[in-house]
């Protein structure tokens, strides 16, 4: 029984902690700023952190939640031998600017919109 007891005040405290860094990582804001060789766009969701290289049939590259605009490093220089391509970190990745609220995945994507309508791509793979 006293191990059961233990396992549960470790889970507790485990889930505490967790809920407080939650709590103040959310409270953590930032303005945008240009980094991995990228650019800074204004769009009507936030400031972005872009960067497009290469000619050709664009293609976007979106990194996972965790990463940002450089995961696609090994990758892009390749792809934009006959592609443009188009990548940029998400709302609060990377250079991107990181509001104190809207990181759901409808806003992620209001976000990939404003950026390729900026650039004036209607299509991409």
């Amino acid at each position: 029984m006293s191990r059961f007891l233990v396992a549960v005040v470790v889970v507790l405290t485990l889930a505490a902690a967790l809920a407080v860094n939650a709590m103040l990582v959310g409270l953590q804001t930032r303005p945008a700023m240009a980094r991995s060789g990228g650019e800074l766009m204004e769009t009507a969701v936030v400031t972005a952190n872009v960067k497009v290289e290469g000619e050709g049939p664009p293609i976007v590259l979106i990194h996972g939640f965790g990463a940002a605009l450089d995961w696609w490093d090994a990758i892009a220089p390749a792809l934009s031998n006959d592609h443009q391509v188009i990548r940029f970190d998400l709302i609060g990745h990377g250079g991107t600017e990181a509001p104190g609220s809207g990181y759901a995945i409808s806003r992620q994507a209001a976000l990939v919109k404003a950026v390729l309508d900026k650039l004036g791509v209607a299509r991409a793979w």
